[in-house]
């Protein structure tokens, strides 16, 4: 599909399930392509030749929407554990002729299935639900979003151990800062974008942390820096690397 034929999923969360006609020349309304040419540009600078993006929280398929736009030769997984909001998205998937597979099924029972081959680099996108995790005065602690994220990168690592991992993780502007401390403590490097496309306090982010490889520093377009309240590159150590 094309142009005005383009179908989108739209809505913020991971239940929204409506589809309708994209806005003229490919634009979201809200922080998900954004996020899509994050991802894809940091994928990039992998030596691996081919990626396996798994989405264990798929929702309506928002982002794996915005995503495979980015990278359209990706092999791509998705589960989804709610047999309403799969049965939705699969329609509306259906009608976009995505190359993934959506199952029903909890992530970690649906990991025991997917083999990545070893030139493969494993895309983690990660939005679990935040419960009751965000927190009004501290932030989004990302020690109790329903599972941790930490738990849900182990079990990815130990399911994919000796492939490079890059994890994409939806945060929110303001984390719960030992939280973070310690989920960017178990990646090779790291990055943080937050896009500062509404309100402050109010705005969306990816984080994005590699296993097995580490990418080198880069240069956000000038075009795109007024949507970004931040953005950096960080070694484990902390140390933050030139633009």
């Amino acid at each position: 599909m094309d142009g005005d034929a383009t179908l989108a999923l739209v809505g913020s969360g991971r239940t929204s399930i409506l589809a309708h006609p994209a806005p003229k020349g490919g634009g979201c309304p809200s922080h998900l392509s954004e996020s899509g040419l994050d991802v894809a540009a940091l994928a990039s600078r992998c030596i691996s030749v081919s990626q396996l993006v798994i989405d264990p929280f798929a929702g309506s398929g928002n982002t794996l929407y915005w995503l495979l736009r980015t990278l359209p030769d990706a092999r791509t997984v998705a589960f989804e554990n709610d047999p309403l909001v799969y049965e939705l998205s699969s329609r509306n998937l259906a009608l976009l002729d995505l190359p993934l597979r959506l199952e029903c099924t909890d992530f970690s029972a649906g990991l025991e299935h997917v083999r990545a081959a070893p030139d493969e680099l494993v895309l983690a996108f990660v939005a679990p639900p935040w419960g009751h995790a965000l927190d009004s005065r501290v932030g989004l602690d990302l020690a109790r979003t329903e599972p941790p994220i930490v738990d849900i990168v182990e079990s990815f690592v130990s399911d994919f151990e000796g492939n490079q991992m890059l994890f994409a993780i939806q945060v929110h502007e303001r984390m719960e800062p030992k939280s973070l401390a310690g989920l960017v403590s178990r990646f090779d490097a790291y990055e943080l974008m937050v896009y500062g496309l509404h309100h402050a306090g109010q705005n969306d982010g990816i984080l994005m942390g590699s296993l097995g490889w580490t990418p080198r520093a880069r240069r956000t377009p000038a075009s795109r820096l007024s949507h970004l309240m931040c953005a950096r590159l960080a070694w484990k150590t902390g140390s933050p690397l030139g633009p």
